[in-house]
């Protein structure tokens, strides 16, 4: 990809935050949004396959971001505070794709991100025996789904709570299976 491409793409998810401040992003169309930016459609697809696309590269590109791919946290719970601090900051954004595109689009991307969070901050961590490993797997996929399933009910509910003390209910969760794993 080359610099005008990162370029266009850029210009393309940022005109299309904006845009989803004030409309709905299903009602977003292809041509009001190369339009806003002043590229052509080809542009477009020369970047993107459609609008779930761009949006999907937005979330990937800003949570990755956020949470820093391949950093290693002192703290497990302070990469899990990246994660919903963005989902809280951009909660417009985010509230609005849910809407939109509905629960599966959302759970794909935060699904993602769970899985890098806890196998960099978590499980990477964990020495086990052969027997053991079959646990270790099965809680990897139970904290995983677990996880997401707390953040879509926190963005369901319109997040009521802060990030920090959402972290604090599940910190004290999983305390209690993380620890005898380790």
């Amino acid at each position: 990809m080359t610099r005008y491409d990162y370029s266009n793409k850029k210009v393309l998810a940022s005109t299309l935050k904006e845009m989803a401040e004030k409309k709905t992003l299903s009602k977003i169309t292809i041509n009001d949004l190369t339009q806003a930016c002043g590229v052509s459609r080809q542009t477009f697809y020369n970047n993107f396959k459609d609008i779930y696309d761009l949006v999907e590269w937005i979330y990937l590109r800003e949570v990755v971001t956020s949470i820093g791919r391949g950093v290693i946290y002192e703290k497990w719970q302070d990469a899990l505070i990246s994660i919903f601090q963005y989902i809280s900051e951009n909660h417009v954004f985010v509230l609005n794709t849910y809407r939109s595109f509905g629960k599966g689009f959302l759970e794909r991307v935060l699904k993602q991100e769970i899985e890098l969070f806890l196998s960099n901050q978590i499980f990477q961590k964990i020495e086990v025996s052969q027997e053991k490993t079959r646990q270790v797997e099965f809680s990897y996929s139970f904290y995983t789904y677990a996880l997401v399933g707390v953040g879509l009910d926190w963005i369901e509910k319109k997040m009521p709570e802060t990030v920090e003390e959402l972290v604090g209910r599940i910190e004290k969760v999983m305390l209690g299976e993380v620890i005898s794993l380790l």
